[in-house]
């Protein structure tokens, strides 16, 4: 798969840190989502509901809060949610070097 040959040259170490799935049970939902190490948030269009669904299955959130209403989300869901904000950046380096730091070495 392409995404497991662009993990590979992004330096994953193990493809098999990427699961993929066709089809699941909705009760399975947040289970499977709970999988993830980390939520890589988007910019400037953010996550929403995915969000939601990442933070409620305990899944460390990354994001970089833009102007616009639509990437300003899952700052104020971890804003509201968590009453501190240790996945909001404020530059694509801090994105970047908070993700890493998540992840660990």
């Amino acid at each position: 798969m392409n995404l497991r040959l662009e993990a590979k040259a992004a330096g994953v170490v193990s493809d098999s840190r990427l699961l993929f799935y066709d089809l699941f049970p909705l009760e399975s939902h947040l289970q499977i989502k709970g999988l993830a190490d980390l939520f890589l948030d988007t910019a400037p269009f953010n996550a929403h509901s995915t969000a939601v669904d990442a933070l409620w299955a305990k899944v460390p959130l990354v994001t970089l809060p833009l102007d616009t209403m639509a990437s300003r989300v899952a700052y104020s869901l971890l804003d509201a949610t968590f009453d501190e904000a240790d996945g909001v950046v404020q530059s694509m380096k801090g994105y970047e070097d908070t993700a890493a730091a998540f992840m660990g070495p």
